[in-house]
């Protein structure tokens, strides 16, 4: 069988293979890239970002976080989605998140068409949207977006729950008891078995009640990428926010930090012990010093989260002092207690300056 040499095309349909082939494969896109300068010229033109899957970016690879600007700014489908579902999921911005999500499916990317769709039915109670994912293709892209769980978790907002509830109470049941289909009969008439309770002919209605109960189930908004307005890697944005509150006094930088998230990545970051250890700089001891002094005084005589007393409010109680009901302030003190105790500018490289 003889090929037909590609860069004998027009050079625009050079560009469209290009194109379809970024669509398909990050992996495809690069061999192709590495075949021949004129494929390389073609593979870097700004339009081919639109085409990416970011999803469907290798696992195990660090994206670029100016990978996904790019794609962002050429109005790629799949960051659109992304940065929809983590804002209105996430970050509680419903309006804004609808907006992306609808943005996305419109573009006829099939996990925002399938997701969109379930929003509207569970916030809204917008059915309508159904109509647009082929039912063959349900089981597939629902499966899609569930699985996604790469990387960092991010918690369901409160209303997210209470609908969830809601549904499992009042939807769930119906379920069970129609008759369509071949039954198996349950003793919970919970979401964790509603999936291979009947067959494929179950009714119109019960199949969507599934769909919907599968989505409460498992998805989460978790993705890759722990901050698609930022990129940011999560422990320099918390090295960064304690950095900022502890030498200049700035709080705001606190407030990028999710608060579910706070006591994991702290310990990640205080618990970096690797190697050689590096002396704190005699401005970080100082700035120690004046805390332990003036601020930490405040969190011991504060009577927020059931409080212990301690005959030495020093830092070396301050983790165990009060339960997880203190207030924000009290919260925010004791964190940047644990830095100020724990964090070390230690690393696994002895000095980066020789980069």
């Amino acid at each position: 069988m003889e090929y037909f040499p590609l860069l004998e095309l027009p050079e625009d349909l050079q560009a469209m293979v290009v194109e379809r082939v970024a669509r398909n494969s990050f992996q495809d896109l690069y061999r192709l890239r590495a075949s021949s300068r004129s494929m390389k010229a073609l593979a870097e033109m700004r339009r081919v970002y639109h085409y990416f899957d970011v999803l469907s970016f290798p696992w195990g690879l660090i994206m670029p976080s100016q990978l996904l600007k790019t794609c962002y700014a050429e109005n790629n489908p799949s960051t659109i989605y992304v940065k929809g579902v983590q804002f209105f999921y996430s970050y509680d911005e419903q309006d804004y998140g609808l907006s992306l999500l609808k943005r996305a499916a419109d573009a006829g990317y099939e996990r925002a068409v399938y997701t969109h769709a379930m929003t509207q039915a569970i916030f809204y109670g917008d059915a309508q949207y159904f109509r647009r994912i082929p039912r063959a293709t349900v089981d597939r892209v629902g499966k899609l977006v569930r699985d996604a769980k790469w990387g960092w978790g991010l918690w369901h907002t409160d209303e997210f729950r209470q609908i969830k509830a809601m549904f499992t109470s009042t939807y769930v049941p119906s379920f069970y008891l129609c008759q369509c289909a071949n039954v198996v009969d349950r003793q919970c008439l919970c979401l964790w078995h509603i999936d291979v309770t009947k067959d494929d002919n179950m009714c119109e209605r019960c199949f969507w009640i599934k769909e919907i109960s599968l989505f409460f189930r498992d998805f989460e908004p978790i993705s890759l990428f722990r901050d698609t307005t930022d990129a940011g890697y999560e422990r320099a944005v918390y090295t960064h926010a304690m950095t900022r509150a502890i030498f200049w006094g700035e709080g705001k930088y606190l407030s990028r930090i999710p608060i579910e998230s706070l006591d994991r990545i702290g310990k990640l970051v205080r618990s970096v012990k690797w190697c050689w250890g590096l002396w704190q700089i005699s401005a970080a001891i100082f700035r120690m010093a004046l805390f332990i002094s003036h601020i930490l005084p405040k969190f011991y005589s504060c009577q927020c989260g059931n409080p212990v007393e301690r005959d030495c409010p020093c830092l070396w109680h301050i983790d165990v002092t009060k339960d997880d009901n203190m207030c924000p302030h009290c919260l925010w003190l004791k964190e940047i207690g644990l830095f100020l105790r724990e964090f070390e500018p230690v690393s696994l490289y002895r000095d980066t300056r020789k980069w």
